[in-house]
Parts: C-alpha cells; structure tokens; sequence
C-alpha cells in the first residue's frame, strides 16, 4: 500500500458510509441491549446533516474508507473511522490515524464496541486509555503529549 490520501466526502457516500455503520453495529452490538432500528435512525439522520464532514480516505487512487472528526469537548472526537474490509489487516488504520491524530495538540476522544479487538488495540497503541465502561462500548481518550 502506498501513502494515504483524504478528500471531502459528498452525498455520493451516503450509502457507502450507511452500510459501514450497519456493518459494524450488526457485528459488534447486543441486540438484547438496543434497538438497531433507532440506532440506524439516529444515525441515518447524523449522516443527513455531517456526510460532508466526513473524509474519504484513499491509497492508490481507491477508496478504502471514510474517518469524521469533530470539535467535542475541550479537544476533538473521533467519531467515525470505517475501513472496507478489503483493506483491513493491511497498516491502513496505522497509516490514517498517524496522519489525522499523532500530532494533535489538544485531547481526542472516541467510542469503541469492546469486541472490536482490532480496533481497540490500534487506538491503545495511539495512546488511547478506557475512561468510562458503557456496556458494549468504552469510550477511549488520547491526551494531549500521548
């Protein structure tokens, strides 16, 4: 893989990033502790207001993923951060958050599903500590110097 590259995300990726999420909640939620049908509405409606937000994130001319960062708090919140399966296992997540987090100067929060292993060792080696337990999720901070 060769370097990564980002550019807006526009309404075009609205289905793509859908279905990541659906992805996701379906392989990493307790069905006995949400109803996936609020959840894909709530996040069917944050996507109608932020796609733009979102980033797409590219190797080699391909897409590979989209990432969405925001102001939250006294720093930013990484809030969304797909990989098309085809691209997992591959650095890619190293490569992504070394361009977007590793120099940040102010905290970095984010939520992460407890079983997604891969994920939550990937964050742990950016620094990232569990600061609260919810249930199927812990949500995670990167200091400021991590």
């Amino acid at each position: 893989m060769s370097d990564i590259f980002f550019e807006p995300a526009d309404l075009s990726d609205f289905n793509g990033i859908n279905e990541l999420f659906h992805e996701s909640v379906d392989k990493y939620e307790d069905a006995e502790t949400i109803s996936f049908d609020e959840i894909y509405a709530w996040f069917d409606r944050k996507l109608q207001k932020h796609v733009r937000d979102f980033e797409r994130i590219r190797s080699d001319g391909r897409l590979c993923g989209y990432i969405y960062i925001h102001e939250y708090e006294d720093g930013l919140e990484l809030d969304d951060f797909y990989l098309l399966k085809e691209y997992r296992g591959r650095g890619i997540g190293t490569k992504v958050l070394s361009a977007r987090i590793s120099t940040l100067e102010v905290p970095v929060y984010l939520y992460v599903f407890k079983r997604n292993e891969a994920a939550f060792h990937l964050y742990r080696k950016f620094g990232f500590e569990v600061i609260k337990d919810l249930g199927t999720r812990f949500i995670m901070k990167r200091s400021v110097g991590k």
